[in-house]
């Protein structure tokens, strides 16, 4: 694999250097990577900036602790889906609760399964202070598969409706994950008014480029029915495939451990109750983002109806004229060509 650090290209008898922000496409090339490299094959990447998100109450901090924990551990899987560790050792900065109450948790939770010594490869920083001068130092002594942020509306300092504000502070972040090839996973929140609609990356408070930045978001809700399940779902991801950001992965959450039940459910069947006009609006920017990336008609139906829409193919070109972004002059690949 080319090392894209040391650079040098010859040029006749001159030596040229290129500055080490430049990488050019054939040492891009040359570096082989013919699959995207994973921590949890499928799922989160090897490195970047990722997020989960949920309403309160909802576990999101115990799958956290759950998964640092099998990565401490050295476990070949996490909730059946394959890990692929290097280091074994987390970093979690937790900003909502106290060494007493996760040393509690940790014994409740893990008391049976967890062997003490491995225990020292977590590291916790609890707090804010200092926080990116902290990570750095500890980077320069260990290597991480994953950081875990818990929560982001702690360590973020500004408007969170603001977009510049919020890509300023993740991009502090993205260059330590790109420096350090690491994953750093924010735990963030869900506004209270998409409790009850189906899961989408527009769930999570504040601005949009919140989510944007991230080349995963995964969201945890509630079962409609099952007060002991959860449903992880991941509404975006760069790298995933179709069907695993259409269907949820169905946990059960028991006695304060997740496990997988191997079930996928529609995205459109966990909704309860959706208020109307807000289902209406989420319906719209579907249509919208699949006519973006140039689904026919059809294809789109096709799609919204797998997700659990109930949406035809009238309503679907209704819709999609109404999209801004949308080049509506043009005949569909459903639509009969005039001669």
């Amino acid at each position: 694999m080319t090392d894209i650090h040391n650079k040098e290209a010859n040029i006749g008898e001159n030596k040229l250097v290129n500055p080490s922000y430049v990488v050019t496409g054939k040492e891009l090339y040359e570096m082989d990577i013919k699959e995207m490299p994973w921590l949890i094959e499928g799922v989160f990447g090897r490195s970047g900036l990722c997020a989960l998100g949920g309403s309160s109450d909802m576990g999101k901090s115990t799958f956290l602790r759950q998964l640092a924990i099998s990565v401490a551990m050295g476990d070949s899987t996490f909730l059946e889906w394959k890990l692929n560790l290097r280091h074994k050792k987390v970093l979690y900065i937790s900003t909502e609760d106290e060494p007493i109450s996760i040393a509690h948790v940790i014994r409740k939770q893990f008391s049976n399964s967890i062997t003490a010594e491995k225990l020292e490869n977590i590291f916790f920083i609890f707090g804010q202070e200092n926080l990116l001068d902290n990570i750095n130092e500890l980077l320069v002594k260990h290597d991480f598969d994953i950081i875990i942020v818990d929560a982001f509306s702690d360590v973020f300092i500004g408007d969170m409706n603001n977009i510049s504000q919020v890509r300023t502070c993740l991009n502090k972040y993205n260059t330590i994950a790109n420096n350090n090839d690491v994953l750093i996973l924010f735990l963030h929140h869900t506004g209270k008014r998409t409790e009850s609609l189906t899961p989408s990356k527009s769930s999570f408070i504040g601005s949009q480029g919140f989510e944007a930045k991230m080349r995963m978001v995964a969201q945890l809700t509630k079962d409609p029915f099952d007060i002991d399940a959860r449903h992880f779902c991941i509404v975006k991801g760069n790298f995933i495939s179709e069907e695993n950001k259409n269907k949820s992965f169905k946990l059960n959450f028991k006695d304060l451990i997740f496990s997988n039940t191997n079930e996928r459910v529609p995205f459109g069947k966990l909704a309860i109750n959706p208020n109307a006009e807000i289902l209406k609006e989420e319906i719209q920017d579907r249509v919208c983002d699949l006519s973006a990336e140039g689904n026919s008609i059809r294809q789109i139906e096709d799609i919204m109806k797998s997700e659990g829409y109930k949406i035809g193919k009238t309503k679907v070109s209704d819709l999609k004229k109404e999209c801004p972004d949308c080049d509506n002059t043009k005949a569909s690949s459903d639509a009969p060509v005039l001669t």
